[in-house]
């Protein structure tokens, strides 16, 4: 078995390349190795690239799935190309997977034009089906294939491992921060600060803290300065 850590990610934004091959090279955890699946030039150098047509970007993981499959991969990380990953990201991910979950964030950092907001989602680790796109991770011959819709494959593919009995757990708020800034014309970007504020029930915290050091981890969180949530509930 490849016992190596594969990060999957659909490529669709070659201004992006350099800023995600910094974020997976900065990755401590020493296993590692990048698969991109694209329909374009301009993609970083990875360990494995798949040339495909335009696709949404649940059949791309399949795609991706498919080739880890093949090679009998033992894990994988799902990840965006415009998100942002702290260096201590997959080592947190590393830490909680095992047979039967699927490790990933229910809360964290959102970046907007103005500035970073916490948003502190559901925190059932157990029984919660809800987690957040670009923040998954599995064991691959445990995972179902992602579904073809283009809006909310994520919420639906966190559900079809729950329909398998596989747990659902998080990882920190820390080493991840996603996306609602720039003009580019995506899902991802077309959100607005108050939008959010509205699927969130009110609960954004806004912060004065930079990208930076919510990658990092020493940014303070509404549940106190340096705690991570997956150390205070490590056994349920």
């Amino acid at each position: 078995m490849d016992h190596n850590l594969w990060v999957l990610v659909p490529f669709t934004r070659p201004h992006m390349a350099a800023q995600l091959l910094s974020y997976f090279q900065a990755q401590r955890h020493d296993r590692k190795r990048l698969l991109i699946v694209s329909d374009r030039d301009g993609h970083p150098d990875a360990d494995h690239v798949i040339r495909i047509g335009a696709m949404p970007q649940g059949e791309a993981r399949n795609v991706g799935l498919e080739y880890l499959r093949s090679i009998n991969a033992g894990a994988v990380s799902f990840w965006d190309d415009d998100d942002h990953y702290g260096p201590g990201y997959l080592e947190e991910q590393a830490e909680l997977l095992r047979p039967g979950r699927l490790v990933g964030k229910m809360f964290g950092f959102v970046e907007f034009d103005d500035g970073v907001v916490y948003f502190p989602w559901r925190r059932n680790i157990a029984t919660s089906s809800l987690l957040i796109g670009g923040s998954m991770a599995g064991i691959v011959r445990e995972l179902p294939d992602w579904s073809s819709q283009r809006i909310g494959e994520d919420g639906a593919f966190a559900m079809a491992c729950r329909a398998r009995r596989m747990e659902t757990w998080v990882s920190s708020a820390q080493h991840w921060v996603y996306s609602r800034t720039g003009p580019v014309a995506s899902h991802t970007f077309r959100a607005s600060e108050k939008g959010i504020w509205s699927v969130a029930g009110g609960r954004g915290v806004p912060m004065s803290l930079t990208v930076g050091e919510c990658l990092s981890g020493s940014a303070p969180v509404p549940d106190g300065s340096g705690v991570r949530w997956k150390e205070r509930h490590a056994v349920l």
